[in-house]
């Protein structure tokens, strides 16, 4: 079974960044995931995938190496991004070290009407917080909570910093980040 944790999580369950460690037996491997959700909160019928998916994207690499794109091993840092805009439609984007690597649309369909995030995480998800609202096959709604089952050690990652505006940055921006961070860094 996959094990996962959240970095970035908000009450409602609409904006979550979460890295999954999943086994693939039929590839006789094991990966790494880094899954960005943002605009919705409900599950939609994805014609395509016939399975019912949140308004989420991903990016998936094997559990021997680095993040897409990277240059190291073991011993580095990323700057990982996300942005999102608009709501209830919009664009989620997820860049690593200023690269994109995912973009998804999202809509109103994935928008179970609950009231905007008040509160958000970092490196959990509190268990009060609610998930998704499901209705069983007797139409009881009940609570379907994303339950975090690794800590952010165990997943090999340790978060380092957090920035969060109130606006989505453009790709140069997140370049410039990118830049500023890795000077810091150099200069311990």
């Amino acid at each position: 079974p996959g094990r996962l944790c959240a970095i970035f999580h908000t009450d409602d369950s609409r904006y979550v960044l979460y890295a999954a460690i999943q086994n693939q037996p039929l590839q006789k491997k094991r990966v790494r995931k880094l899954v960005a959700r943002a605009g919705g909160n409900k599950r939609v019928l994805d014609k395509r995938a016939g399975s019912f998916n949140f308004p989420e994207l991903a990016v998936e690499f094997d559990i021997n190496q680095d993040f897409p794109g990277s240059k190291s091993t073991t011993e580095q840092w990323f700057l990982v991004t996300m942005t999102w805009n608009e709501f209830p439609e919009g664009t989620l984007k997820l860049y690593i070290d200023g690269d994109q690597v995912g973009e998804m649309r999202y809509d109103q369909r994935f928008n179970d009407d609950r009231p905007l995030p008040h509160q958000f995480s970092l490196g959990m998800r509190p268990s009060t917080w609610k998930g998704e609202m499901v209705r069983d096959e007797d139409g009881a709604m009940v609570e379907s909570s994303p339950h975090t089952s690794m800590s952010i050690a165990e997943g090999g990652l340790e978060i380092q910093g957090v920035r969060l505006y109130r606006r989505t940055l453009t790709p140069d921006e997140i370049r410039c980040l990118l830049k500023v961070e890795r000077q810091q860094n150099k200069q311990g």
